[in-house]
């Protein structure tokens, strides 16, 4: 009988305690790229995706800088049309 209790422990612990950190649908974690696009509009470029903020800080429009970023989705228009629209969460600089 203590070894049925302490294999169930063991598998709830494995299960539930370890693991990667998860993000909520719809939100983004990624590392990339500040780029100024021909409209005049600063973008957020990854590997595979391209993100245009809603609001960004005047220290984050430096063309070529590198940033790691947590992000929301926001389905809707803007006026650069420069990528997927998202509402910045979090933003720093990358070594």
């Amino acid at each position: 009988m203590r070894l049925v209790k302490y294999a169930t422990l063991m598998m709830l612990f494995l299960q539930f305690g370890c693991g990667e950190p998860t993000t909520t649908p719809g939100t983004i974690r990624a590392d990339g790229t500040m780029e100024l696009s021909v409209e005049g509009c600063f973008r957020i470029v990854t590997s595979d995706r391209i993100f245009q903020p809603l609001a960004l800080a005047a220290e984050f429009q430096v063309d070529g800088l590198p940033v790691r970023f947590e992000a929301k989705l926001k389905p809707t228009f803007n006026t650069c049309m420069a990528g997927e629209t998202v509402e910045l969460l979090h933003i720093e600089r990358r070594n």
